[in-house]
């Protein structure tokens, strides 16, 4: 906001008045303009910006080309879709990916994953579907995180690479940024490790409740896990290994890590404790053609 003296919210108001949706959606737009512009500088927003011109939001009874979900950002269309039986707050996830993502072409630079229309594959999603609740969580506290798994790896990330650091690459969607530190400080052959291994997680609680139920499930889960760890402190290691106080530093990022380990008992735990009624909301919503 170069001008110091407009008022927020009207210039957000004045932002957002081209969207096309549902008047209730653009409320909650409006408020969530203001929280950004209340924490960014207008060049960390760009993204926002732009795709805010040409965003369509649309309340539907279901999302359809979203297996089980109840809100649901296209990427390719700029299109927000929410299920009439969503909880408000999780609204403000999907406007994150709007917020975090550019087009150039047939590629697509969402938050911390890339995306090619050319069916040549992406990376990257499970960091910023991890990231995307990271940052809908602490800017909007009573939002109830869906990938618990992935907020965990995104924690991890803030504390090597800088919280700053991070919501900046993430909302300019620099995964050029990010990959070339992952890249340069783990090396080629273990950066390729660090994504196929998060990548492979896809553990949000909108899946079917079944997986969760999966003792092998839950194995690969925590197997896949350890691995990342082991990468997040190779990754540490090699970006602090010239400071001072380099091992007491150290010592500390691996008792965070090994807390980590600790919340990731405490969640599957309460995930199976929670199953059984889980199962059965999921059952009805799904007859009814909600999710």
């Amino acid at each position: 906001m170069e001008n110091k003296d407009i008022n927020l919210f009207d210039y957000t108001l004045d932002l957002i008045k081209d969207v096309e949706g549902d008047e209730i959606l653009k409320k909650i737009l409006h408020i969530f303009a203001m929280i950004l512009y209340q924490n960014f500088d207008e060049k960390t927003l760009s993204n926002f910006n732009n795709n805010v011109k040409t965003l369509k939001m649309k309340i539907v009874d279901s999302c359809e080309n979203a297996k089980n979900a109840i809100a649901y950002y296209n990427n390719e269309t700029n299109e927000i879709a929410i299920s009439k039986h969503i909880q408000p707050y999780d609204i403000f996830h999907e406007l994150f990916h709007m917020a975090s993502r550019k087009r150039n072409g047939n590629n697509i630079y969402s938050g911390l994953e890339f995306i090619t229309l050319d069916d040549l594959g992406n990376m990257g999603n499970t960091l910023t579907e991890g990231y995307t609740d990271k940052m809908t969580k602490k800017y909007i506290p009573e939002y109830n995180p869906q990938y618990i798994y992935e907020m965990l790896i995104s924690n991890a990330l803030d504390k090597i690479i800088g919280e700053k650091n991070m919501e900046k690459i993430y909302l300019t969607g620099n995964t050029d940024l990010l990959y070339n530190i992952l890249a340069k400080y783990l090396g080629d052959k273990d950066f390729c490790r660090f994504m196929y291994f998060t990548d492979s997680l896809k553990t949000s609680v909108i899946v079917p409740p079944i997986f969760y139920n999966n003792t092998d499930d839950q194995k690969r889960i925590k197997n896949t896990m350890r691995k990342v760890y082991e990468l997040l402190l190779k990754l540490f290691a090699n970006i602090y290994k010239q400071d001072d106080n380099f091992e007491e530093k150290y010592d500390d990022f691996k008792i965070y890590l090994d807390s980590l380990s600790t919340d990731l008992d405490a969640i599957i735990a309460t995930i199976n404790f929670s199953l059984k009624d889980f199962s059965i909301t999921y059952k009805k919503d799904k007859d009814k053609g909600v999710i």
